[in-house]
């Protein structure tokens, strides 16, 4: 008895088209988190001399935000609505966490800015927006 075998369908899948400016700021959000989150493990007393003596509890939470937004980054290159929605969420408790410590909406030498980190989300979500029917937003999953 041959019964076909649905997954191996002769049928073409549909292909994911990725707008070139989608892949270049995908690419600058996971090199930027990839140095933001090197800074703090390797310079954390400069950083923290830089900002009025930050918290020692910031940099563990950081790095593990920085790593979370890396992981985010290659989810959405593997068109996961998941990462973005990753993305969006450490972004808002970037900003708490900024707020907590007394650093406000943005910083000195805007590290770790959680205005800054919201308007990147932002500018992710318009940059996914972009193009008739083959929008990066309606292909994730």
């Amino acid at each position: 008895m041959n019964t076909p075998n649905p997954s191996l369908s002769t049928e073409p899948c549909a292909v994911r088209r990725r707008p070139i400016l989608l892949t270049a700021y995908l690419t600058f959000l996971i090199i930027a988190n990839a140095a933001a989150t090197g800074l703090y493990i390797l310079k954390p007393a400069a950083i923290s001399n830089e900002l009025a003596k930050l918290p020692e509890w910031v940099f563990p939470v950081f790095i593990g935000v920085g790593l979370l937004n890396i992981i985010c980054g290659i989810a959405l290159f593997g068109w996961r609505k998941l990462g973005f929605w990753g993305l969006a969420a450490s972004a808002i408790a970037v900003l708490l966490i900024n707020l907590q410590i007394g650093l406000g909406l943005t910083t000195a030498l805007g590290r770790s800015s959680g205005l800054g980190e919201l308007c990147a989300v932002g500018i992710l979500y318009g940059v996914l927006r972009l193009g008739k029917g083959t929008d990066g937003w309606s292909q994730l999953t």
